[in-house]
């Protein structure tokens, strides 16, 4: 049992550092989209159809991105005792599917419910501008909102990539736990 212990932990230090990896393949090519693309369409500042077009189109690629290296480093490093005979593409369709809905339902739905609920009961003065910690527009409870948005997102990742798309092998269980495999 311990040893089941030391490998969960092990398992979920290494989601986290690949997380943090891709959050930083996903920022990597967005900027490396949005700065010279603004550059080179001539954009200042966050206003205008051109820069709309610009922001969207390099959020969707890094998206693209991220998932995908999410996917393969979660498949070969997080994710060990996976099922290997599983078909890749159901796997990587699953996995891309279960990204899009948690971010719909906790980046968007619960970070607007949580900005929501900061709003309405915290005081006024209470609520920090951005502008003076970080020059961007917005409020602290935005930091706030999405700060919890996003633990909960991994966390759901996490039992999502974990219990759906890379299940075990049928027999694996009884197998780390007598040391003989199914058959």
């Amino acid at each position: 049992m311990e040893n089941q212990a030391k490998k969960n932990t092990k398992e979920a230090i290494l989601y986290l550092v690949f997380g943090v990896l891709t959050t930083a393949v996903s920022w990597v090519v967005r900027f490396g989209i949005m700065w010279p693309g603004k550059a080179i369409l001539g954009i200042e500042g966050e206003e205008g159809l051109a820069y709309e077009i610009l922001f969207w189109s390099a959020g969707i690629v890094s998206w693209i991105c991220a998932v995908l290296f999410a996917f393969f480093t979660n498949r070969a490093f997080v994710f060990k005792d996976a099922d290997k005979t599983a078909n890749i593409w159901v796997q990587l369709v699953q996995f891309s599917g279960g990204r899009l809905v948690s971010f719909l339902l906790f980046e968007q739905l619960l970070n607007r419910g949580v900005i929501w609920l900061l709003d309405a009961f915290l005081p006024s003065p209470l609520v920090l501008s951005t502008m003076d910690l970080t020059g961007m527009r917005g409020s602290g409870i935005e930091f706030v909102a999405l700060g919890v948005a996003s633990v909960v997102n991994i966390v759901a990742n996490y039992l999502y990539g974990k219990f759906l798309v890379f299940r075990k092998a049928k027999g694996k269980d009884a197998e780390q736990e007598t040391g003989d495999p199914q058959l």
